[in-house]
């Protein structure tokens, strides 16, 4: 099922194209796309938090991408005030 904003075509050209790409294409793909996410959430928090410390930034992108809980952890084990 295509997304509400791509046409049936679009999607099968689109699935026909990432088949035709080697394992280790597709996995430099991703690993580009989830860069790209990782440093649109740096820029939104940068963006709610301009003055924010290099440590809370930390914080706030392990909050945003893995949860409260692990964040909650790193910033809890000190890691981050010794050069993590």
């Amino acid at each position: 099922m295509p997304p509400a904003d791509t046409t049936i075509e679009a999607a099968r050209l689109q699935r026909q194209i990432l088949a035709s790409k080697t394992a280790d294409e597709r996995a430099a793909m991703a690993m580009e796309m989830s860069e790209l996410v990782r440093q649109l959430v740096i820029d939104g928090i940068h963006l709610r938090h301009p003055a924010i410390a290099p440590n809370e930034l930390t914080v706030k992108l392990i909050e945003r991408l893995h949860g409260r809980e692990l964040a909650e952890a790193v910033q809890a084990s000190g890691f981050l005030r010794h050069g993590g």
